[in-house]
Order: structure tokens, then sequence, then C-alpha cells
């Protein structure tokens, strides 16, 4: 990367912090509800900035759920509110910009706002292909082949235009509905104009997929993708599977050494962590402009079934690190077949938490290096070993 280019990165990154920062004020929410997995009851508090509440409330509750306060607060003052939560709160949320997070201090879970997740490119493609993993080469290459599909590059505005209107939105409200972000038909047909290209995969003459990709330094960017809706099941999976492939060879001929699929939420239960996984996909700790604090309160029926449902990315000095609360898995070779499903590189380490205790009794393989196996049913009080550091010597 040359001066030009790191200087260019830098002032990117400072104008993200500066934006981060100016969000000054915040809001404390309690809420009450089902939690969506259990049925059982669980009681929320959420203190920060409102970009991740609505989210969570989708992650943690089922329907309905209740909204017991409200109040806007100075987010340099959220200790008060995050260390006097009303009686019979079960879990603690604070979701930070930076550099408020900096100024959280307490005993908490420290989780990304976001992760990144890449695929290096070597520079033989047959290489690449080796890195996917072996269902996506078995399966999801021969669904591209059966239809026959292939990919055309444009920047043509009319085009753009047609993406965002029956491939991009549509797509994106089907999925996502109240979560999806802001973006505009300006803002992507404008990028990729003057900055990005827009892949089409075709079937025939169908149009049948698309992603706007930018070439930046020496990778290629994944930014907005989109399918139209009527696709019947098999085509829609190959032409998903055909966007990643053909983004990837695309990337590989422009000569880039990673392909950079965006931002992923930190959960090992995400299903677009696992989807990009399949196609080699490395963890990357890059975004600095908030976080997320979890703090258990209670080990109720309701935390422990959110816990279940929800293994988490974290940091932890400097480290990505998965936390996973294994209720109901006792044996080592079911723990880790547990942790290579959820596994990727670009994790330090990924910890169980063994709520039950660990059955010995059956002889198994030696546990991989990265596995760590911790019982919480030989401490006093597993809530608070929950909370305290892990050690792995």
């Amino acid at each position: 990367m040359n001066l030009r280019a790191r200087l260019d990165a830098a002032l990117y990154r400072l104008k993200e912090l500066v934006r981060a920062a100016s969000k000054a004020r915040g809001i404390c929410v309690d809420i009450h509800g089902p939690e969506k997995h259990s049925g059982t009851v669980l009681t929320l508090r959420y203190i920060g900035s409102g970009h991740g509440l609505n989210y969570w409330i989708d992650q943690i509750f089922g329907e309905p759920c209740k909204e017991l306060a409200r109040s806007h607060i100075p987010l340099w003052h959220l200790g008060r509110a995050a260390e006097n939560p009303p009686s019979g709160t079960d879990l603690l949320l604070c979701d930070l910009p930076w550099p408020y997070y900096h100024l959280h201090r307490g005993v908490f879970w420290r989780m990304p706002g976001w992760i990144l997740q890449k695929t290096r490119l070597a520079p033989v493609w047959e290489d690449v292909v080796a890195g996917f993993r072996k269902n996506t080469r078995s399966t999801d290459l021969r669904k591209v082949r059966k239809y026959g599909l292939s990919y055309r590059i444009t920047s043509d505005p009319e085009q753009l235009a047609l993406f965002h209107d029956t491939l991009f939105e549509p797509y994106t409200r089907q999925r996502f509905g109240h979560l999806i972000n802001g973006d505009t038909r300006e803002d992507i047909i404008h990028f990729g104009v003057h900055e990005g290209v827009l892949l089409q995969v075709m079937c025939g003459d169908d149009w049948v997929a698309g992603v706007v990709l930018s070439h930046w330094q020496d990778e290629m960017h994944f930014l907005w993708l989109g399918l139209p809706d009527g696709l019947e099941r098999g085509l829609a999976d190959a032409a998903l599977s055909g966007i990643y492939l053909f983004s990837l060879q695309y990337a590989h001929a422009q000569g880039c050494a990673d392909m950079d699929f965006s931002l992923t939420r930190p959960l090992i239960s995400n299903g677009i962590y696992h989807y990009k996984r399949k196609w080699g996909a490395r963890l990357i700790d890059d975004w600095p402009q908030a976080e997320f604090h979890w703090q258990f309160l209670t080990l109720s029926p309701a935390v422990r079934s959110f816990l279940a449902e929800h293994p988490m990315i974290l940091r932890e000095q400097g480290n990505l690190v998965a936390y996973h609360w294994a209720e109901g898995h006792t044996t080592p070779d079911t723990l880790l077949r547990l942790g290579e499903q959820g596994y990727s590189e670009g994790l330090a380490v990924y910890r169980m938490l063994l709520p039950e205790g660990l059955n010995t009794g059956e002889p198994g393989q030696p546990l991989p290096d990265w596995l760590r196996l911790h019982l919480l049913s030989e401490t006093s009080s597993p809530l608070q070993r929950l909370h305290a550091p892990f050690r792995d010597d």
C-alpha cells in the first residue's frame, strides 16, 4: 500500500470515528417479555445509541414484548444507569459508539459492533477453490453448473436503477424487513457508476442476481446484493451461490489479494456468518466504531436459553474469541463437533462454557488447540465465573 493509499485509509477511519463520537446522547430502555426460544420471561435493560436496539429485540424476544420505561441519557453518564438496573433485570446490554465504550467501567463481555469476513485470493484460482468448505465445492459449484450460470459486468446507470428496484430492494425488504439500512437508490446508482461495478448473474438471457462491487487498493469490496422475486427455489439457491463465486472470480481476475465480503453480526449462530465462511472467509476485527457490552445479572432459564442460541464472537485481550454456552452437550466428541461447526479462521480461541460438567467416560480424539472447555459446574457461583477472565494455561 503506497503512502497516498495509507493516508486515504486513515482519513476515512478518522471520519468514521468522528461520526460515531457525534452520537453523544443515548437512551435507556427496560423491556420485558418472553425469550424467543424458550418462551420464559426475560427483562432486559438496554443503554446506548439506539442503533442496535431493534436488532437485539428481534434476537432476544418473542412476541409480544413490552417496553416498561424509556429515558434519554448522555452517554458519558451511562455508568449510573448500568450500575442500577431495576430489580428483576436479567440482562444488561450497552450499545456504545466510540469513544464512549472506552469510558464504560465494569465486568462485561465486549462484542464488536460488526465483524468483517474476507477470503484470501491466492495467485492460482484452484488454490482459492481449495479454501472453500467441502460442501461448497461439492454442492454450490454443482448448482451453478447445473443452471449454466454466467456473469457480466456493467456500470450503466439504467441497469443500476433496475438492480435497485427489482433485485436489491425487494430482496432486502423480504430478508430483513424493519432492520434494513438506509442505503438509497441514488447512493447505489452513483456508486456503481463512479466508484464500482455491477456484477450481473445471468441464466441464459435472464438476469437472476446481482451485486455491486468496488475495487479499492488490493481488495474487492462486496457492497449491495439482490435477487428478483419469483425465482424457483433451486434457481434462487444457485443464483446466490453465483453471486459469491463470480465475485471471487472477478476479484481474482482483477489481481486482488482479498475479497472483502463486508460486515456480519458477531454471532456464531448468524446464517450470513456461515454462508460467507463456506466460501473461505476468515474473521477480521476492523470495526472500532462501536461495541456491545453484555452483562448477565441472572442465569434464569430465559438467559440460559438466549446464551445457548446465540454463541458470541467477543473481543478479549486484542483477539477475537468465541463464547459458546454448551447447554446439553457434555462429551468431548460432541463438543468438538459443535466447535468445528462454528469455528472460523480469525478466532484465537473457541470457548465452550459447560454448565453441566463434562462426561469423560468415553474416549475421544484429542481436542485442537483452538478449543477450550470451561467447567462452570465446578464453581460455587457460575454467574460470577461467567464474567471472570478465562485462563488458557
